[in-house]
């Protein structure tokens, strides 16, 4: 059986190593260490690879002074992972991750094509584990971290959750096809104006269908605008 292929790329060779003990029999792994060399690598493949490992943090240089800020920051990221434990225990024993299951009963219901669901959360991606991320993940979850972002930011970032849901999709799809229908339909009456009117009188056509279209573009820009004033009224 041919084995899936994994480029796994961190600066660390411990981590490496400890990746390929645990799974080399499992997958062929290709390590990398250099993100600069990542593309090539990949790109000396006979084919993509099943799936790109990335570490999140590299360091910033290769002099010195760049070991003995590695070194500290070890030492620092250490006393976290402590600090991340006890904030755990204290965390579970104040709340539980309940929000994992009500997503589970609202899946029961409707799926993720159907109403998109985002877990929104201050510092529980710091918190919980591989498996409770596996589950939100399999039950079709989006992340939001509160606080991280401009409000704007956050609209942007919501409005894509919810753009992507196929009935979205869809009314999407319908209004750009009502708006093509449109400007098709106006295209096919000016041409045939053109065939049975004199200059004058085409002209006069071709100017009222420019101010129709103008005025209908701009209607439809200020709409957003203009249903916010009427809901603050």
């Amino acid at each position: 059986m041919e084995k899936n292929v994994i480029v796994y790329c961190d600066d660390q060779k411990r981590f490496r190593d400890e990746f390929i003990q645990r799974h080399g029999a499992y997958f062929d792994i290709l390590p990398v260490e250099d993100t600069r060399e990542l593309l090539k690598s990949i790109d000396q493949l006979k084919k993509p690879p099943d799936l790109i490992l990335l570490d999140l943090y590299y360091p910033r240089g290769d002099d010195a002074e760049s070991a003995a800020k590695i070194i500290l920051a070890e030492e620092s990221l250490a006393k976290l992972d402590v600090q991340i434990e006890e904030t755990n225990k204290a965390v579970l024993n104040a709340w539980e991750p309940a929000g994992l299951e009500i997503l589970k009963l609202i899946r029961q219901k409707y799926p993720p094509e159907k109403l998109p669901v985002a877990i929104y959360t201050q510092k529980g991606l710091m918190l919980i584990g591989d498996n409770e991320m596996r589950e939100a993940e399999l039950n079709g979850a989006d992340w939001l971290v509160k606080k991280k972002l401009s409000a704007r930011t956050e609209q942007i970032a919501i409005n894509r959750i919810i753009m992507r849901t196929p009935e979205h999709l869809s009314n999407r799809s319908v209004k750009n096809y009502r708006w093509t229908l449109a400007f098709s339909w106006l295209v096919i009456g000016l041409l045939v104006a053109h065939l049975f009117l004199n200059s004058n009188q085409f002209s006069d056509i071709l100017i009222a269908a420019l101010v129709g279209v103008i005025t209908a573009l701009v209607s439809y820009l200020c709409s957003p605008f203009l249903s916010k004033i009427g809901d603050k009224d």
